[in-house]
């Protein structure tokens, strides 16, 4: 039983400094929290980088705008690429409401 408690509380803690860090880092931004959640969603639906297909890609997005950099072996894997981060990018901006979109 002192274990379990020990363990509980333990787990408390962790998910208590990971909220207070989120909190902290994201009171720090300008951009409104829901831009924030918006766009770290951007970032997790990007491609990651592969050793086995020889390309490595960093995606960073900024008010819904995404900055690609990487390297690969040819063009036509970074036209295939850069495809695939605007699908996912234009189907996110597709499905918001439309006083949030802002389009340079």
């Amino acid at each position: 039983m002192r274990s379990f408690l020990l363990k509980f509380f333990g787990c408390f803690l962790i998910l208590l400094m990971t909220g207070c860090t989120t909190i902290a880092t994201s009171g720090a931004d300008r951009r409104p929290l829901g831009t924030q959640i918006d766009d770290s969603k951007i970032d997790f639906g990007c491609p990651s980088s592969s050793s086995d297909e020889k390309f490595r890609i960093q995606c960073l997005t900024y008010n819904y705008s995404v900055l690609v950099t990487g390297q690969a072996a040819d063009q036509k894997k970074i036209e295939q690429l850069i495809a695939e981060v605007k699908k996912i990018s234009n189907n996110f901006l597709k499905n918001l409401p439309k006083k949030d979109v802002y389009i340079d």
